[in-house]
Order: structure tokens, then C-alpha cells, then sequence
């Protein structure tokens, strides 16, 4: 109840309405197969057979945790081969660079900044992942104008940024306070 439109992947949407939730997708912004399994060549990880016995950084619960449990099962590796380590995302790539542990499922990784030392493995195995906005149902139905007026201006930002996407990437980069 703390907000009335959240943006999430679709993961924990599905799990909350497997639980009967309150819950509802209002709709997609985004598709995306950038979901990796990196692993440290000097942690002795150079094939996925390799990653039994190893520690695993991710962030529990989420749609990497699902992602990790489907590529060790492709590969015959059980979760229970494996040591879950929970990291949130901002220190995901510190603690694989430091050897706190030996791989971690990342996104959008920066393969320079890792250097030679790794292993990179698409995660995703072909599965899209979807970025979606959902909202309470009782407050969705209550509110349709607002909701129809959000997703009509989401369009617009969508045809803004395509038709003017330098004026567009400076107007996020000023936003966000980001330099890159």
C-alpha cells in the first residue's frame, strides 16, 4: 500500500498471484535477455561443471534465483550443488571481483570491468524476461482515467525518445543525476 504503480519483472508478480494476491499487471515496458552467470576463472571456474560446490552470489527471491535454478538444471546441477549467497545488486560485482564469491548472476554486465578472468554464461537459455508495471487491484479499478492517462503518457515518452533520442538520453542523464 506504500505505492500505487510499481515497475518490477514479471517474476514476483506471478509468484504474488499464485498466492491469490491483490495484484495486476497494468502493463509491459520492457523485454530483455541480459540476465548472465559469471564465474571467476581463478575460483577455478572454467566450465559449468565446475560450479558444483562453489559459492553463488545473487539476490534471493527474484527472477535470477529462477534463472540460476533452470541453467544448473540444463547443465544436471542441482541448487542444492551449489552455496546461495544473497547479495543485493549494487554489491553483486564487488563481491565477485573481491572472491567473496565465485560467480553471481548479473545484468547488463560491463565485460571490461571484469577483465579476463571470467567466464560468461547467458543465464536466460532463450527465455525472455519482461519489465511490467502492476498495481493493486482496488486501486486499479478505482482509478481507470488515472491508469489509461499513465500508460498513454508512457506511450508518448516511448515515441519522444525514439523520434529524439539524444535530447531524450540527456533529459535521463539530468533526471538521474548520471554522467555516463
Amino acid at each position: 500500500g506504500d505505492v500505487d504503480i510499481s515497475v518490477s519483472t514479471e517474476y514476483p508478480i506471478v509468484t504474488e498471484a499464485c498466492k491469490k494476491a491483490n495484484i495486476s499487471v497494468i502493463g509491459c515496458i520492457d523485454k530483455y535477455q541480459t540476465t548472465y552467470l559469471v564465474g571467476q576463472k581463478d575460483r577455478g571456474i572454467e566450465n559449468i561443471s565446475d560450479l558444483k560446490g562453489k559459492k553463488i552470489g545473487l539476490t534471493r527471491g527474484g527472477i535470477g534465483e529462477f534463472y540460476l535454478g533452470r541453467f544448473l538444471n540444463l547443465h544436471d546441477i542441482s541448487l542444492q550443488d551449489v552455496t546461495l549467497i544473497d547479495i543485493k545488486l549494487p554489491q553483486l560485482m564487488s563481491a565477485l571481483t573481491n572472491g567473496s564469491i565465485d560467480a553471481a548472476m548479473v545484468w547488463n554486465i560491463d565485460v571490461d570491468e571484469l577483465g579476463g578472468n571470467v567466464v560468461i554464461w547467458p543465464a536466460q537459455n532463450n527465455q525472455a524476461a519482461y519489465g511490467v508495471m502492476a498495481g493493486r487491484n482496488d486501486w486499479i479499478y478505482s482509478h481507470p482515467e488515472a491508469i489509461n492517462r499513465f500508460l498513454k503518457s508512457i506511450d508518448q515518452a516511448e515515441d519522444y525518445s525514439i523520434n529524439h533520442p539524444a535530447v531524450a538520453k540527456a533529459k535521463i542523464k539530468k533526471r538521474t543525476n548520471h554522467d555516463d
